[in-house]
């Protein structure tokens, strides 16, 4: 086995062990369901004027509803979530590194491995598909998982031109205690502008990492000019 296929596998395991973590945490969730829906209808039904007998039966109803809920989800999560997740993930690692020559390959896998790479590994929110993302700086090359669902990022650094860092935020509407409530969430950039369109994404002219947090967003960026002398 080569350096590169070493490096494949290593990239499938490290994948394989995050889906197998957001499995664990997906089935934590699901199990909370019956609970819940328990609580919240025999709730509904006490504030309502319910008598304890119909508060009782609601928050059975509730709790029989949610385990319904939480044993269809449960196969569904295990039988199609894995395999999808993994070998887009791959899939993607491989076409990004086809224009690589055979030698460029090898040394790339070897500097990304290399106890010489900063490896940045980082805890993601509730809403992510995954409950940690990872971002690699290397002398000539950079990965991070987290340019989009299942679609990492992997850049020769001689290609990049330029990196720019941006907050920008979006609105949403949301409900609490009867009110209509507008929330602005914000998230960091790092904006990697190449010389030449890169062909492993398509006809983009830049490439964009986002983040939840303006520290770790700092950190990694840090660690690419750091390590490729930027």
């Amino acid at each position: 086995m080569n350096q590169y296929e070493s490096w494949l596998a290593k990239e499938r395991q490290w994948n394989d062990d995050r889906i197998k973590a957001a499995a664990r945490r997906n089935r934590r969730y699901l199990l909370l369901c019956p609970p819940l829906f328990a609580l919240v209808s025999g709730a509904i039904n006490l504030f309502s004027g319910g008598e304890i007998r119909n508060v009782l039966t609601s928050a059975l109803g509730g709790a029989v509803f949610g385990a319904v809920t939480a044993l269809i989800a449960l196969p569904i999560l295990h039988f199609f979530g894995h395999k999808t997740s993994s070998e887009s993930y791959m899939e993607a690692l491989k076409k990004q590194t086809v224009l690589l020559s055979p030698e460029q390959r090898e040394e790339m896998a070897l500097q990304l491995m290399s106890a010489d790479a900063v490896c940045i590994q980082y805890k993601t929110d509730m809403n992510s598909a995954y409950p940690y993302e990872k971002a690699v700086a290397a002398k000539d090359y950079f990965l991070s998982s987290a340019y989009g669902t299942d679609h990492p990022l992997l850049l020769k650094l001689d290609q990049v031109s330029q990196i720019q860092t941006d907050t920008q935020s979006f609105t949403y509407r949301t409900i609490g205690n009867g009110y209509r409530l507008r929330m602005k969430q914000y998230y960091y950039t790092i904006q990697f502008c190449f010389y030449e369109k890169n062909p492993a994404l398509s006809d983009a002219a830049e490439a964009t990492v986002s983040l939840e947090s303006q520290e770790i967003r700092d950190q990694i960026v840090e660690s690419i000019k750091r390590q490729a002398r930027i």
